[in-house]
């Protein structure tokens, strides 16, 4: 499932506290997805920023909040026609000269190569989907 979400108004929505950050994403994956609560809460953050496979993230002992949050905010910043139109879930960080890279090499959750960010919840999701239909 394809999570939408703005992330520009998530990052203000959130304040700088990682903690809130994922709290409102959370609940606006709950209200898309199973309608569980009845008022949209954080429907300000409708978007088109794009998450493949979120559910993995919301587990908080999956790794430190900060990981989680720096994965999301930069899966966030990718194009969605791109993907769609050459199924390419990276983020060419030539478009982004000012990323700190140190920090995205300690991510466990992200890994670097050839000027891309591979995010691992979505190789995984892509890599299942595309055995899928072979």
């Amino acid at each position: 499932m394809t999570l939408f979400f703005d992330i520009i108004k998530l990052e203000v929505e959130s304040k700088g506290s990682d903690s809130l950050f994922m709290t409102i994403l959370e609940d606006y994956y709950n209200v898309k997805t199973y309608n569980k609560l009845q008022k949209i809460k954080y429907k300000a953050i409708n978007g088109k920023s794009w998450l493949l496979n979120p559910v993995p993230l919301f587990d908080r002992k999956l790794a430190d909040i900060s990981y989680i949050v720096q994965y999301i905010k930069l899966a966030g910043r990718r194009n969605y026609q791109i993907y769609k139109a050459y199924n390419i879930i990276t983020l060419d960080i030539s478009f982004y000269p000012n990323l700190i890279l140190d920090t995205i090499k300690n991510n466990p959750l992200l890994t670097l190569s050839n000027n891309n960010i591979h995010f691992k919840f979505e190789d995984i999701f892509l890599n299942k989907t595309n055995k899928g239909r072979n």
